[in-house]
């Protein structure tokens, strides 16, 4: 190779090397595991129980794993292996991902509450599933999350929904009792007012709703004592940043128990100051919510199209709302329906 070519070629990988070096390397390899985490802290509790899947007693406590500089919440992968604070500090390694849809689907709504608005995508926000739990219910999902990647661990998930879903609402149960000193029997069982108020009914919430909860990688690490417990760790990512400026939420309840939230009701959306803009339709979930975003400043109006089954419209007439409102960039707007039978006393 002659003199001039060198000289190009060199030229040329210089250019190269800077313009790569434009690009962090971490923006390369985003998506791809740490190769090692560490243990950094358990909080344990004294919550004990007997699990109807195990032999071996249960308890509820708190991994925080040092995962690429941050702290994020681990999961215990084999109950019949032990782990304790002797291992603070110790390294787990060889990440296999974890492609169980009822594991991902639990960790990614625990990773969503946990750390909160960042990660609320726009369907968990349409739903009104974007709502923060408190410290001790997080502990209380983690503790049931726990048990469920436990029988994860030994193949003892369902195949068929229905199946996953009173799983999960079984150990949801059993965590629930230990944790608060209940004693509900079913996972049909009433638990507070309103919907979803049933162990059932939050396990369907979840697995009925993937695409509500922040995307979320999930990866199993082992320990290099086979005696010990691997860790499952998920990778939960924030939200595309909503870029829309105003909203309107409607709110569904039963006319003659306004406590009753109603999932089923079908609202529509319409600009009147914009002829470009496309109607929306919007079905309420069982927290009685549905949420229109990516508004522009308008005027619009909503109009209830369909009720619930077992309901009929109280108000057809379209509700009109102006953005922005006086109070602010989202506006709540509270319908009610009635039951088409009531049930006698």
């Amino acid at each position: 190779m002659n003199r001039t070519k060198r000289t190009r070629l060199t030229a040329f990988l210089l250019s190269l090397a800077c313009l790569i070096s434009l690009f962090p390397i971490t923006a390369l390899s985003a998506d791809a595991p740490e190769s090692t985490i560490s243990l950094r802290a358990i909080t344990w509790t004294s919550t004990t129980y007997q699990s109807d899947y195990f032999s071996r007693q249960c308890q509820i406590q708190h991994f925080q794993m040092n995962v690429g500089g941050q702290t994020l919440s681990g999961f215990c992968g084999d109950h019949s292996l032990h782990l304790n604070n002797q291992h603070i500090g110790d390294t787990w390694s060889t990440p296999q991902e974890v492609t169980d849809p009822v594991v991902k689907s639990l960790m990614a709504y625990y990773y969503t509450h946990l750390l909160g608005e960042d990660y609320y995508n726009d369907e968990c926000i349409a739903k009104g599933f974007n709502y923060q739990l408190s410290e001790d219910n997080l502990m209380l999902v983690n503790g049931w999350i726990q048990e469920v990647v436990w029988l994860w661990s030994t193949d003892q998930i369902p195949s068929d929904h229905d199946g996953q879903v009173e799983m999960v609402a079984q150990a949801y149960r059993e965590s629930a009792n230990a944790r608060q000193g209940t004693s509900y029997a079913s996972i049909d069982d009433p638990t507070s007012p309103g919907a979803p108020n049933t162990f059932r009914q939050v396990a369907e919430l979840i697995l009925s709703n993937p695409g509500a909860w922040c995307e979320c990688p999930v990866y199993r690490y082992v320990h290099p004592s086979s005696e010990v417990q691997p860790i499952l760790v998920g990778y939960p990512k924030k939200a595309p940043r909503i870029q829309t400026k105003y909203q309107i939420i409607v709110r569904k309840v039963d006319a003659t128990n306004p406590s009753k939230t109603l999932a089923g009701a079908v609202f529509q959306l319409e600009s009147t100051t914009d002829s470009s803009f496309q109607a929306q339709t919007g079905t309420t979930a069982s927290s009685g919510i549905y949420t229109f975003n990516r508004l522009e400043a308008g005027t619009y109006k909503i109009t209830e199209i369909s009720a619930p089954s077992g309901y009929q419209i109280d108000n057809a007439s379209p509700v009109f709302v102006t953005l922005p409102a006086s109070d602010g960039e989202t506006v709540t707007l509270t319908f009610t329906d009635t039951p088409t039978t009531v049930t006698p006393p």
